[in-house]
């Protein structure tokens, strides 16, 4: 009787681990505007630059804010190479603490656009290298440390022309996935899913937007823990290369 009150004992004790590591999600809405520019230099090169903003709880608190800029190659077959920096600084989740964490990136991308019928794809993988601040949450402050990571996306886009005219109103889809490693990355090889549906249209020759919904899945460093965030997103771009608006290139 003993025994089989000790198994029983465990087998309790079993459901309540597993209880505990499963799956647990957090839900939260997010809002993200961006300005991304391309500037032309010559017929081959061109200067990438873009900054983001996101706020979360909706409008209530800061998410982040990041700039980035690179140099971009085009080559005749349109494929496009680019190497660059970033530079991002997070809000603390916790609402208690005022101290952000900064992040140092350097990352190397490749763009390649095509098309299928008036439908335009792109494709772009972007792997990344990064230096994130490790903080003390107990003082508020930095440790003086960083954690290294290198992460890999891919990303893949398209436009849909709804109708013919100098706006080119045209609804986009795009689905993007991240993959990161390091010595801190122990349950969560896989990072983040974007998955983004949203109306996009000319405002000039030089100026283009697109705004819709995008829903991040991302899972935390725990393994068992996941961020579900409903963005409103709303990207502007500046052409300045003379070439027309057909997709969007960028995301943080």
């Amino acid at each position: 009787m003993k025994s089989f009150l000790v198994l029983v004992f465990y087998i309790l004790m079993g459901f309540q681990i597993l209880a505990q590591v499963q799956k647990q999600t957090k839900e939260d809405t997010h809002v993200w505007i961006a300005f991304i520019t391309s500037i032309q230099l010559n017929e081959k090169w061109h200067l990438l630059a873009d900054v983001h903003y996101r706020r979360t709880e909706f409008l209530n608190r800061p998410g982040f804010f990041v700039a980035r800029v690179a140099p971009e190659y085009k080559f005749k077959s349109g494929l496009k190479l680019s190497a660059g920096y970033a530079n991002l600084l997070s809000a603390p989740t916790n609402s208690t603490l005022n101290t952000w964490a900064d992040e140092h990136r350097i990352f190397q991308q490749l763009i390649y656009p095509s098309s299928i019928g008036k439908i335009s794809l792109l494709h772009r993988i972007r792997n990344e290298q990064r230096w994130r601040q490790i903080m003390d949450t107990k003082n508020d402050t930095w440790t003086g440390e960083y954690a290294f990571t290198n992460r890999v996306r891919y990303l893949l886009s398209l436009n849909i022309p709804i109708a013919h005219s100098l706006k080119n109103p045209a609804i986009v889809l795009s689905d993007e996935i991240l993959v990161h490693f390091g010595k801190s990355i122990t349950y969560n090889t896989f990072d983040q899913n974007r998955i983004f549906l949203g109306y996009r249209q000319n405002i000039s020759k030089k100026l283009a937007f697109d705004v819709g919904y995008m829903r991040i899945f991302q899972q935390k460093q725990t393994g068992f823990q996941y961020d579900l965030n409903h963005t409103i997103r709303l990207f502007f771009y500046g052409n300045f290369s003379g070439e027309h608006h057909k997709n969007h290139q960028h995301s943080l």
